[in-house]
């Protein structure tokens, strides 16, 4: 019996470590028009996975969106200066889906 609960063990390490290791990697990086870029992106491909968030050179959001596997998928929101939602879009894999406000 000492052997088998030795593998048992061994294997739930495995799996607790491999359970740990995530294929996701956060990004800050400003763009070309100084703006700061925060999302999250797969490491074996970079592909945008997630929320998406970009920021004024100031520091206020300017724009949210979510990702799946590098394509907008949800809701995209773009603010204005002062805080305020200047307009809302919903996409399906892409592609917009429904009236934008």
């Amino acid at each position: 019996m000492p052997g088998y609960t030795r593998i048992l063990a061994c294997a739930a390490l495995v799996f607790i470590f491999s359970a740990c290791q995530s294929n996701l990697e956060p990004v800050e990086a400003r763009n070309d028009y100084g703006q700061m870029e925060r999302y999250t992106r797969r490491k074996t491909d970079f592909a945008r996975e997630g929320l998406y968030q970009r920021f004024h050179e100031k520091g206020y959001l300017l724009e949210e969106a979510h990702f799946v596997n590098d394509t907008l998928d949800g809701v995209r929101t773009f603010y204005y200066p002062d805080g305020h939602i200047e307009r809302i879009s919903h996409y399906r894999r892409g592609v917009v889906h429904g009236p934008s406000k």
